[in-house]
């Protein structure tokens, strides 16, 4: 593994860890660095990237960017490993390098749009000891049409709402934390550290379970405003290209639903019947993908897919 150090900041103390990975985001990732490093603010941060052994020249575009930058350099730490982590190891080794009071994440094909983010981010956490996640609205960008979607993550509303009510919401994804809109304290993170790392290396998303693991233990703060876009890319981990794949991701995805529910002892009637249901529905369509015989109970779980697609629209309705 490789490894570039940044200078020694004015002060030594780092107030904000921004921490991004990346794979294969030779593409994109000018954009994701230059976001951080176009903040307005006077705060010590330091831009942590950590590299999953790309095969494309990712490290290259890295590198060349360090070295024509060497005053945006000094905030950058990039480790260039040489053998592929995955996606779920690759973060927890980014999450253990932070040093800062605040930790903010940006993975390699997103990038902040807003100048103002970090410090509006750091001034409301400051201002809210009770808050331990703060997040924001986003733009989403199809890369595939070049669509623009505006306001992606917008009308969020958590005043009145009682903290079990918030990880229901987290858990049926009705309640949405785009990554790079993120920061949270790590003073909280560090709490559970250790069992999150534990949890999350069994599944294909570590974000959801960060975002569970922060409600539990302080409130959620909202900004509605625009600090980031969010790009949707083919072949990405929750957009993959292939049926098989795709049905992969969303199987791991009820696992880690059902993993929180239960750990949680989370009382929720729809949860406790909607996500046991998805997840044995899901599992049974990539057994059949996977083994190219769709038998009888195959079909017979679609039309419970349809019937289950039915009641949620009808709770939804009634719930608005």
């Amino acid at each position: 593994m490789n490894m570039q150090q940044p200078a020694e900041t004015n002060n030594g103390k780092v107030q904000v860890s921004i921490c991004m990975i990346t794979y294969n985001h030779a593409r994109y990732i000018l954009d994701a660095i230059q976001g951080i490093i176009d903040q307005h603010t006077g705060l010590e941060f330091e831009l942590i990237i950590s590299n999953d052994c790309s095969p494309d020249n990712t490290d290259e575009v890295v590198q060349q960017f360090i070295h024509e930058h060497p005053a945006a350099a000094e905030r950058i730490r990039y480790f260039s490993h040489k053998k592929n982590l995955g996606v779920m190891n690759n973060f927890i080794f980014v999450l253990s390098q932070c040093s800062g009071t605040y930790i903010a994440l940006c993975e390699g094909d997103d990038y902040w749009s807003n100048p103002e983010k970090l410090q509006r981010q750091f001034d409301f956490l400051e201002s809210n000891p009770s808050v331990g996640l703060v997040h924001s609205d986003c733009d989403i960008k199809y890369e595939d049409t070049g669509e623009l979607r505006r306001n992606g993550n917008a009308g969020l509303q958590l005043e009145g709402i009682g903290r079990e009510q918030v990880i229901a919401r987290l858990l049926e994804f009705r309640y949405k934390v785009r990554t790079a809109t993120a920061m949270f304290r790590r003073e909280i993170f560090d709490s559970f550290r250790a069992e999150f790392f534990n949890d999350i290396r069994d599944f294909r998303m570590a974000d959801t379970p960060l975002w569970l693991e922060l409600a539990r233990r302080a409130e959620i703060g909202y900004m509605n405003e625009v600090t980031t876009v969010y790009r949707v890319v083919a072949g990405s981990a929750s957009n993959k290209k292939s049926p098989r794949e795709h049905l992969a991701f969303v199987v791991s995805m009820y696992e880690m639903r059902l993993h929180y529910i239960r750990k949680y002892n989370i009382r929720n009637s729809f949860l406790n019947f909607a996500v046991p249901a998805r997840y044995y529905i899901n599992k049974v369509k990539l057994e059949a993908i996977t083994s190219k015989q769709k038998n009888i109970k195959y079909y017979f779980i679609l039309l419970c897919e349809k019937f289950l697609n039915a009641l949620e629209k009808i709770r939804n309705f009634v719930s608005r």
